[in-house]
């Protein structure tokens, strides 16, 4: 249990000493649960990165930061390194985000991100093996694309997406949306009911220089 009664910014601001009677009612062993309370009341803030380190290990366990970096800002976009730094954006949804590498989701039973408001700039980069199966709800990366929000400069390579419907994108209908260079490059999608590689509907969007080469199946 952490109370945290300060601002806590910058690059590895605090470091904590924890024993495993630390950790909020578990065993030594086994899955721990760290539990973080802001004690300090009028201020407010977002835990993006946190590192673990066992005792004795002199390096950082990357996998722990849920981004490589950023503030979310239109200015310094939180860069996604990882599959859990994508599917985190559905808790940021009205932020600013860019891709830092490729990120490889095998494995990964990807959540739709339900609202996307902000900003994603693949920056040229890939997400490979995207899997969203969703019986009965929107089989997706993003469900919906709200007004301002612009999707960009991403590579997708061997998607898999299942759902009632299915696409990359469920619904992107408001008029002030920029969807462009966005390539699909192999994989399938599959819906009971409409279905888009790129997008079920498309609406008023604004969309340029946008390729796919996914196998799609869907009735209605």
């Amino acid at each position: 249990l952490l109370n945290v009664n300060n601002a806590m910014t910058g690059t590895n601001p605090n470091k904590m000493i924890l024993l495993s009677n630390a950790f909020y009612g578990e065993s030594a062993t086994g899955n721990w649960t760290i539990k973080v309370i802001d004690g300090r009341g009028g201020t407010t803030g977002t835990l993006t990165n946190w590192q673990l380190i066992p005792a004795g290990h002199s390096g950082t366990f990357t996998g722990f930061n849920l981004y490589c970096g950023g503030d979310g800002t239109v200015g310094t976009p939180y860069k996604v390194c990882t599959p859990k730094g994508l599917q985190w954006i559905t808790k940021l949804s009205s932020r600013n985000f860019e891709l830092s590498a490729n990120v490889d989701m095998t494995g990964y039973a990807f959540m739709p991100i339900t609202t996307f408001s902000g900003s994603f700039d693949g920056k040229g980069f890939t997400i490979d093996n995207l899997t969203a199966n969703n019986i009965g709800q929107p089989g997706s990366l993003i469900n919906t694309l709200s007004t301002g929000s612009t999707f960009k400069n991403t590579v997708f390579s061997n998607i898999n997406l299942t759902g009632a419907t299915a696409g990359l994108i469920n619904s992107a209908g408001a008029a002030v949306i920029t969807i462009q260079d966005i390539r699909i490059t192999s994989g399938t999608v599959n819906a009971t009911t409409q279905a888009g590689a790129l997008a079920v509907s498309a609406g008023a969007a604004t969309i340029s220089r946008c390729s796919s080469a996914a196998s799609v199946s869907g009735f209605g």
